[in-house]
């Protein structure tokens, strides 16, 4: 049973999961089935649908959602699974306040509550970030999302993960 996913896990791969409701809740099913697979869910764990996208005056992706999102007790499930790891970023696609994205905040918090300090991977997401706001805005955005990380949280999230979980 899933053959592909398995020989993933076999060879150490990553999954790069970015998908709707109902395939996460089908790869839950997977994650039980296969808990040595490791998944990294992408852009905040949202699941949308390319159907709420649109382009920004930025000319970036931008997803029409509610926030928080519906979805976090769903992320809360799958990432019962200690494999499971969440890629902190792409808020710009998703927040309806300007840099620094206070709406998102509380996701933020919430994600950190979910996956904790070690399954967490900052990422820029370039070229989107370039002009607004900026690499280095963007990196501080950990900062102020989550202004309560400690030292040794925060060099976890802004690299320290990546680099043990993709072995650098």
């Amino acid at each position: 049973m899933f053959p592909l996913f398995k020989a993933m896990a076999e060879r150490k791969l990553k999954v790069w999961f970015y998908a709707e409701p109902p395939q996460v809740k089908l790869f839950d099913k997977v994650l039980k089935e296969l808990p040595e697979l490791v998944a990294v869910f992408n852009h905040c764990g949202f699941m949308v649908s390319l159907d709420n996208l649109a382009i920004d005056e930025h000319n970036r992706p931008h997803f029409s959602v509610k926030l928080p999102p519906e979805t976090l007790d769903l992320l809360e499930m799958v990432a019962a699974n200690p494999n499971t790891y969440l890629h902190f970023s792409g808020q710009y696609a998703f927040t309806h306040d300007p840099y620094p994205h206070n709406d998102m905040k509380p996701v933020a918090q919430r994600l950190l509550k979910i996956f904790g300090p070690n399954r967490m991977l900052w990422a820029s997401d370039f070229p989107w970030i370039t002009k607004e706001p900026g690499y280095q805005e963007q990196l501080a955005l950990v900062d102020k999302l989550l202004p309560n990380l400690s030292t040794e949280d925060r060099a976890k999230i802004c690299g320290g993960n990546a680099e043990e979980l993709f072995v650098f």
